[in-house]
């Protein structure tokens, strides 16, 4: 059987004295993606009870690699050897735009900010090089989840699961959520409430937990109807 595992980031947004605040969580559980390429992260085992339902509170950050993206296989010609599994032959990419053998790319999470001054948020960072078929072309972070939430008129509840696309933003003193591939590389510095249309969907405040449940890069085509053109995934690689 196919395990999966699931990556969660919280973040912890409460109301109470500084002394007793927890910024931010991470903890691992079953995500998508197979086991054999499961990135194993881990978590201080602390519980904070806070305003409806409960979240860890020590998380600092959280990183990935990028790896191509294939198209998902919904019609199997063909099984893998090893463990009979149903397969797609051959693999086929969404886009032309990808890393070559040698290149690599990653994507850090990173808890900022001051309950103090109410300016707490997450730093996004993607690093690639080795880029191929994508020069001149716009890449922007993308992000899907699940948010449980403090945020509802009775107290804590779920969101329905989301997946958004960073758009390019420009002017002076912006942190750009996307970047434009020059000479193969691609560098993004940003925040969640940057990158996240709705100024991060979450208020300050708020105990809101994030389980990530997809990451990665995507084309920047410039219309909501070409919104997710995936070129990088979060994920591992077993060699």
């Amino acid at each position: 059987m196919t395990r999966y595992a699931t990556t969660k980031v919280a973040v912890d947004r409460s109301k109470a004295p500084v002394r007793a605040y927890r910024s931010l969580l991470l903890a691992v559980r079953w995500m998508r993606i197979p086991s054999a390429a499961v990135l194993m992260l881990a978590a201080t085992e602390v519980s904070v009870a806070l305003a409806g339902h409960t979240e860890s509170g020590n998380w600092k950050k959280f990183s990935s690699d990028l790896l191509n993206d294939y198209f998902e296989c919904s019609s199997p010609n063909t099984a893998t050897q090893f463990a009979n599994q149903p397969a797609c032959a051959p693999p086929v990419a969404p886009q032309l735009c990808a890393l070559s053998p040698d290149g690599s790319a990653k994507l850090m999470v990173v808890a900022t900010g001051s309950p103090g001054k109410s300016t707490q948020d997450i730093k996004l960072a993607v690093t690639a090089k080795g880029l191929t078929n994508c020069e001149g072309e716009a890449l922007c972070i993308r992000l899907s989840f699940r948010a449980t939430t403090d945020d509802c008129p009775e107290g804590s509840c779920t969101m329905i699961d989301t997946a958004v696309k960073a758009q390019a933003v420009n002017g002076p003193g912006v942190e750009n959520p996307c970047c434009v591939v020059t000479n193969g590389t691609c560098k993004i510095k940003t925040t969640w409430y940057m990158a996240v249309p709705g100024f991060g969907l979450f208020p300050r405040g708020k105990n809101s937990g994030i389980e990530i449940l997809g990451c990665g890069l995507d084309q920047d085509a410039g219309s909501p109807a070409d919104a997710f053109r995936r070129v990088l995934v979060c994920g591992a690689v077993l060699r």
